[in-house]
């Protein structure tokens, strides 16, 4: 298992180092950061996508202060979690909020649950913001 922590800065008038101290407290094995926004898009976050590649064997764990840093919405966020739990790579917060290596196959259970009801959401809301009738 390798711990792989990850720190993100919307700008470089912002520090990342106490984003920094936690994961090499908590013994990761590499440490990646960048100034970036959060409403980037993935393809964009270029030092995620390196965490997520060294941290690509199954049971790594990426390791973050809290669970924004993963994404800009609940939407994202619990897509980038699924994402990562199909790939066998769990993920932990340093806030103590979330840790999948503890859930096992019911935290892939909870995003699925969570992305299919953001989704109706999101349905919902486009659909009364288009003039048809909402729920």
């Amino acid at each position: 298992m390798t711990l792989i922590g990850y720190a993100r800065c919307s700008t470089t008038t912002q520090n990342t180092e106490t984003q920094l101290e936690a994961p090499s407290r908590q013994g990761c094995d590499a440490i990646f950061s960048e100034y970036i926004s959060g409403a980037a898009p993935y393809s964009e976050r270029v030092e995620l996508q390196n965490a997520i590649a060294v941290g690509g064997s199954q049971g790594d764990v990426l390791v973050v202060s809290k669970l924004d840093l993963l994404g800009r919405s609940m939407e994202d966020c619990v897509s980038r979690v699924a994402e990562l739990l199909d790939e066998g790579i769990h993920d932990k917060t340093l806030d103590n909020r979330v840790d999948t290596k503890g859930l096992g196959k019911i935290a892939k259970l909870l995003c699925d649950c969570w992305q299919g009801r953001l989704k109706r959401r999101s349905l919902g809301c486009s659909f009364t913001a288009s003039g048809m009738p909402g729920r």
